[in-house]
């Protein structure tokens, strides 16, 4: 995460990011919580294996247009 944080120069767009090393358990155990997963189609892995993400973007260009999204989630 700090590396693609660096690389794109987009530190000043998150508030805070989490990774599976600061969970006991990573995924899939991770939608148990009330929280919608966020994916980003940038690091290798397959769509296949993200498909369970509430929202799966292609990049983060395509993340940053519609980010409204999950902003919307909250709402419901």
């Amino acid at each position: 995460m700090e590396y693609y944080t660096k690389l794109l120069d987009i530190g000043d767009l998150l508030e805070g990011s989490t990774s599976k090393k600061d969970a006991e358990m990573s995924k899939p155990p991770s939608h148990r919580c009330a929280l919608p997963i966020v994916a980003v189609l940038s690091g290798g892995f397959d769509r296949h294996l993200l498909m369970k993400a509430e929202f799966l973007f292609d990049d983060v260009e395509e993340l940053g247009r519609k980010i409204e999204q999950i902003d919307v989630y909250f709402e419901e």
